[in-house]
């Protein structure tokens, strides 16, 4: 694992168990700015090795980091790279900002109907008028779709299955980051809920549709795609099916435990589905800064306003993060024969952590999931 991806699980991972109890960290707790600088120097200290890596590999890759931040297609460039989507369906969660805006205007400038999905309807709205203005014969519908509640999502299956009989790219990019521990409409952790378990009940609410599309289409043809993250490596003991809540844990450690089920759904869809023309799989968008990470930063105070800057200086846009998702979603190199596989930016394989790799902790979490939806009515 290379040095920035060995930082991230060390962020993600919340406090070293040997952190002095008098030293409070920021991870998932609110405290002063004294505290926040101590934390953050022992931090810095205990894993000393690794950050000069990381220092070094920015240094190196300075021009790299400044292109990105400007947008430059230096990696991957969808206007070329996405082949022509006429007569494809596509929906696309959360996607009124950020990663998920950005893929739905990829695919509707290639041609696919897209249905953005999405809880506030001005939001989701603006953004349609948005894309409209760069591509002006997009095929673009809103989807009203709130992922904390079971019900929401529900109906939106209902709305989609009553306009469309096809749906070939199902882009599982909704999420919320550090979110303080509350619960759902349906009685699960914030982030357990709106990242995992509503994307979960979606897609197996529209996979008779999937399946129909496939045996309809040329083979390779259904994609479904989770967005996780590398921080999934931040789940270091598995998941935890006694409390999915993780009430006592940090917000990040909730956030890498909702993104590790996201990388184990698409491997147990893959094993259950690829039979059926079903390609799933999930990906790392790679190291983007966007609005996930402001309840994260806001919850530092001061601090985190003096980190806030250089995340945005030293990680990708939002354009650039969309890249490793829309490949995906669209590139003819992906086949069923690829399903279950986790990828870093862009099209890239890459072993995901132990737990990642489990297969029988997907079949677990692929059991649990089926009963607490048929507990709830679905």
């Amino acid at each position: 694992m290379d040095a920035r991806r060995r930082l991230q699980t060390v962020v993600a991972a919340g406090p070293e168990p040997n952190t002095p109890s008098t030293w409070p960290v920021p991870w998932g707790a609110t405290t002063t700015l004294i505290q926040d600088y101590a934390a953050l120097v022992y931090r810095v200290c205990l894993h000393w090795p690794l950050f000069k890596e990381v220092l070094g590999n920015i240094s190196n890759n300075l021009p790299t980091n400044v292109s990105n931040m400007f947008g430059a297609k230096n990696i991957y460039n969808p206007e070329t790279g996405v082949p022509d989507l006429t007569g494809k369906v596509a929906i696309v969660t959360g996607g009124n900002a950020g990663l998920g805006k950005n893929s739905v205007l990829e695919f509707a400038r290639h041609g696919a109907k897209v249905y953005m999905a999405s809880r506030t309807e001005s939001r989701a709205r603006q953004a349609i008028e948005e894309v409209i203005a760069q591509v002006p014969n997009a095929q673009i519908e809103y989807l009203h779709l709130d992922l904390t509640s079971l019900e929401s999502i529900n109906q939106a299956a209902d709305e989609f299955i009553s306009k469309e009989s096809q749906l070939h790219i199902l882009l599982n990019n909704a999420g919320v980051m550090a979110m303080a521990s509350e619960l759902t409409k349906n009685g699960f952790d914030i982030q357990w809920g709106t990242n995992y378990i509503g994307h979960a009940l979606l897609t197996k609410l529209l996979l008779p549709t999937l399946i129909k599309t496939a045996q309809n289409s040329p083979k390779n043809s259904v994609r479904v795609v989770n967005v996780t993250s590398e921080a999934h490596r931040g789940s270091r003991l598995g998941i935890n099916f006694a409390d999915t809540a993780l009430a006592t844990s940090s917000k990040l450690s909730r956030y890498a435990h909702s993104k590790l089920a996201n990388l184990l759904h698409a491997k147990a869809l893959a094993k259950r589905y690829s039979e059926h023309g079903i390609t799933a799989v999930s990906c790392h968008p790679g190291v983007v800064f966007t609005d996930l990470y402001v309840p994260f930063t806001s919850s530092l105070g001061f601090l985190g306003s003096a980190i806030s800057w250089p995340l945005k200086w030293f990680t990708a846009s939002p354009k650039v993060g969309s890249y490793n998702q829309i490949a995906l979603c669209t590139s003819p190199q992906v086949t069923t024969e690829d399903g279950g596989s986790y990828y870093i930016p862009v099209l890239k394989k890459s072993s995901p952590s132990a737990y990642g790799q489990d297969d029988t902790l997907a079949d677990k979490l692929w059991e649990y999931t089926e009963q607490q939806l048929r507990d709830r009515g679905y």
